[in-house]
This record gives structure tokens, sequence and C-alpha cells, in this order.
């Protein structure tokens, strides 16, 4: 190839459009929500047992599981590829893709220490056993501890001191670790949302953990009596606690 034709070569090259990764992002965020409502909405029509799986059998999670993952890969270094790691936890967490979901949180955490993606990732870890206890309670524990997203460090505080508290037997360190962190919520973003659960926690710990005397309050009975749980020490009592959330 002459010097001239391979100059030519470069500049064309060099002129080629560069992807719109970002573009390319928010158009799969609109198509994966249109395509996940009208799943649900297919779900919700199902009148049979056949029907119902039928529609389960054209869930459209895994199909864009994979488009998030591949745009990631395709944007890396970008805003872009923040988003669609935090994609890729998300659906993840439905599809069972926990290495890849693990895979994920720990790019973002390494390459994008200041997208807001960080935050989303510690507040779906609070309810995700099955990523792996130790792996989540390490991934929150770097979070808090270094992380300068916005409400990254709040939500992994949070987070952590609820993982830690899983379990029907807790230990004593875990206990403590967990009192450490909801404690640094309270002081370090005193008014936040999750100041307010970390505090909530406090007094569980404090008051309502097994063998220590349950807090008086009033409540009204079946009957409309007026009454206090106090009323009844030295009797069983079964309190029975419910709502509608």
């Amino acid at each position: 190839m002459t010097t001239l034709a391979l100059a030519l070569c470069i500049a064309l090259q060099d002129d080629a459009p560069k992807p719109d990764f970002a573009a390319e992002l928010k158009d799969l965020e609109k198509t994966y929500q249109k395509a996940h409502q009208e799943y649900f909405a297919a779900r919700g029509a199902a009148k049979t047992p056949e029907e119902r799986q039928k529609v389960r059998d054209v869930d459209p999670t895994p199909k864009y599981f994979e488009k998030f993952a591949d745009l990631a890969k395709r944007a890396e270094g970008t805003d872009a590829e923040a988003g669609a790691l935090g994609w890729v936890f998300r659906l993840g967490s439905q599809t069972q893709k926990t290495a890849d979901v693990r895979r994920a949180a720990e790019r973002l955490q390494e390459k994008h220490p200041e997208s807001p993606q960080i935050a989303q990732v510690a507040q779906g870890l609070q309810y995700a056993g099955w990523y792996g206890w130790t792996w989540a309670k390490a991934w929150l524990r770097a979070v808090a501890g270094k992380s300068t997203a916005k409400g990254a460090r709040a939500a992994a505080l949070l987070s952590l001191g609820c993982v830690l508290l899983q379990g029907r037997t807790v230990a004593d360190a875990d206990k403590a670790e967990a009192r450490q962190s909801f404690e640094a919520l309270v002081k370090d973003f005193a008014g936040a949302p999750e100041a307010k659960r970390a505090e909530g926690q406090l007094f569980e710990l404090d008051h309502l953990q097994i063998g220590m005397t349950a807090p008086d309050f009033e409540a009204t009975d079946a009957d409309g009596k007026a009454f206090q749980l106090s009323d009844y020490r030295g009797k069983v009592v079964v309190v029975d606690f419910w709502g509608f959330w």
C-alpha cells in the first residue's frame, strides 16, 4: 500500500462516526421498560396456569441482561458503561447471574467510583442474600469506608448494618459492627432517610432483643377499648403487628 493510500485509509477511519453510547443506553432503557410493562400486563391478563407459563417463557429480562452486558463492554470507560453495569446488576438479580453481578459491582467500584450507580448497588445488596453474604459485606465495607459518590456511603452503611444482622443468630462482633455502621449514619448523615432507618435499627438493638422487657405502648383492642401493654405484665402475651405496604 502506498503512503498516499495509507493516509487516505486513516483519514476515512477518522471520519467514521463514533458510537453514541449514551444515546444507545437511553434507547435500550426505554425499550426494556416498554417490554417489561408489556410482559407484566400479559401476566396479569393470563387466566390459566398454561397461559401464565406461556407468558413466563417469554420474560424479556434474560435478553435485556445480555444487551446491557454487551453495551457495558463496548462502552468501556464511559458514563454509559456505568449505567449499563447498573442494569447488569439489577437484571442479574432476576436471572441468577451471580458471577456477572459481582463483576459488574466490582467494576463500578473500581472504574466508576463517582457514579450514582454505586449507591443503587449498595441499596440492592441489603436484600440480596443470594449474591453471597461474605462477598456483599466486603463490597459494602469498601464503599462505606472510602466512596465519595453521592449517597453511596450512606446507602452502604445502612445496607452493611442490616446485612450484618441477618440470620437467626448473630455474633456479638457482627452486632457491634452493625451498631458502628448505624451510629456513623446518624452522626454523619443526620436527617437523611438512611439515618432515620438507622435510628430504628439502633432502637431495635437496644430494646427489642430476645430477653429484653418490651417497651410499653398504648393501643385499642378489637372491642374499641384502650389498653397499655403493661396492663398484661406477668401474663403470656402475643403481639401481632401487621399492615399494608
